[in-house]
């Protein structure tokens, strides 16, 4: 039977493997063997031919080899791939991590200090679990430190509404001049959890998408 987190799936990105050819395909259909993908047109792709799937889900991202069985055109143009049997994620949901760039505010309180400090930054990488940011302290009166806690505020993207909760500091490395900074999520509700690891598996598979055109 085909693995449940890929009946969510809503796009994959297919891969020619022997003809070069790469494309982001909505997913039409899916059962315990087949999986149907619109065809986009002049892929140059045929019945027989192999082709690298990867398909990027909230239960972890997939990649692996399908072969097309043939390519409908009614009702509307599309592939039928042969999905093989025992597929696994490549990375799972829980602390995968991936670069990442997008606006960041850490608040947090030190002694002796009647207002509470607060650092602008930009994120270096993120995960479901954590991210990093780095932090140009020059302006703040205390860089944050082991252990410290804060409330955290990031904008995944433009489009999506701002993802509040506290965080802990976990590390803190001094590099060219600036605050390298590791914190984890302390009570980040499971709806933003998802709406993160969404936003990891996705860029996980445009790197991979990229690797793969380059490659």
């Amino acid at each position: 039977m085909i693995d449940a987190r890929l009946k969510h799936a809503k796009d994959v990105d297919i891969i020619g493997i022997a003809k070069q050819t790469q494309f982001r395909g909505r997913v039409l259909g899916i059962a315990q063997d087949v999986l149907v993908v619109a065809d986009p047109g002049r892929t140059g792709l045929a019945a027989e031919d192999v082709v690298k799937v990867v398909v990027a889900t909230a239960g972890g991202l997939f990649e692996f080899r399908a072969k097309i069985r043939e390519r409908i055109a009614v009702p509307v143009a599309a592939f039928v791939l042969m999905i093989p049997k025992g597929i696994e994620p490549t990375q799972r949901r829980q602390f995968v991590r991936i670069e990442a760039q997008f606006p960041v505010t850490f608040t947090y309180r030190v002694p002796n200090q009647r207002a509470p400090i607060q650092a602008r930054c930009t994120s270096v990488d993120v995960s479901g679990g954590g991210l990093r940011v780095m932090i140009d302290s020059s302006g703040l009166p205390i860089a944050p430190t082991l252990h410290m806690e804060g409330d955290l505020e990031m904008q995944l993207s433009p489009d999506e509404p701002t993802i509040a909760c506290r965080a802990r500091v976990t590390r803190s490395t001094v590099l060219m001049g600036k605050h390298l900074v590791s914190v984890e999520f302390l009570n980040l509700s499971g709806g933003n959890q998802s709406r993160i690891t969404k936003v990891v598996f996705a860029l996980q598979a445009e790197k991979r998408r990229t690797e793969g055109t380059r490659s």
